[in-house]
């Protein structure tokens, strides 16, 4: 992610199915990013930063009339909030809310950058996409410029931890360029098809970055205090 982004918490995912071993859906099967990637609304994934400890991060999906928001939560707060779209087998990234300062700063990229694909398969070619972007504060212009993504699936393999046991993850790899700062930012995270994101190799609290794994993933209410430890 660029790196007012990353400087926070988290991005999503990608890629396209060519080459490799694929995931579950053949080739000419129609794929539902949403379903893909666990993000149907209303539900609640929690992670800690060591197994066996309580959950501090967790990603909650929330419907929207037109998209889904997907808000990254930190001890039972937001930090983040994702605005995605979907087509198809394809996740679309409209726009992002981050926690800056005390106050949200909201990215709106036109087009929609292309965050998913659906399904993953390891050695598949770099999902490439780019967009501008327009940044605003308490609704006030706050900058604007062009971002670019690159995603990559690094490897498959089987996963196991607090949640449980998966023959299937595969390892991504996330590079943004927003033209802010002199180097590309990068992260990581592990997806499991049909379930969701299973790792996720974030900074903790002080900012150094560690792997937050997955604890437990529920059906959540508006009320459900997810990752509130």
């Amino acid at each position: 992610m660029a790196s007012w982004q990353v400087a926070s918490a988290l991005a999503l995912v990608p890629l396209v199915a060519c080459g490799g071993k694929a995931g579950p859906a053949d080739a000419g099967t129609a794929v539902s990013a949403q379903a893909y990637f666990g993000l149907a609304a209303g539900r609640c994934f929690e992670y800690a930063e060591t197994d066996g400890g309580a959950p501090d991060l967790g990603l909650k999906t929330v419907a929207d009339p037109t998209r889904l928001e997907l808000h990254l939560l930190r001890h039972g707060l937001d930090s983040r909030v994702d605005y995605l779209g979907f087509d198809g087998g394809t996740l679309l990234l409209e726009q992002q809310e981050l926690l800056s300062g005390g106050q949200f700063r909201s990215r709106i990229f036109t087009p929609a950058l292309v965050d998913a694909q659906a399904p993953l398969a390891a050695g598949a070619p770099t999902l490439s996409s780019t967009a501008a972007w327009q940044d605003s504060v308490a609704g006030q212009p706050a900058g604007s410029g062009q971002e670019s993504w690159q995603v990559d699936v690094l490897s498959e393999a089987p996963w196991t931890g607090p949640a449980g046991s998966y023959p299937q993850a595969f390892e991504l790899s996330f590079t943004a360029d927003d033209g802010t700062t002199s180097a590309p930012s990068v992260e990581r995270r592990w997806a499991v098809p049909d379930v969701g994101f299973v790792d996720l190799y974030l900074p903790d609290d002080t900012g150094t970055f560690v792997d937050y794994r997955l604890v437990d993933v529920r059906d959540a209410g508006p009320s459900d205090p997810c990752a509130a430890n």
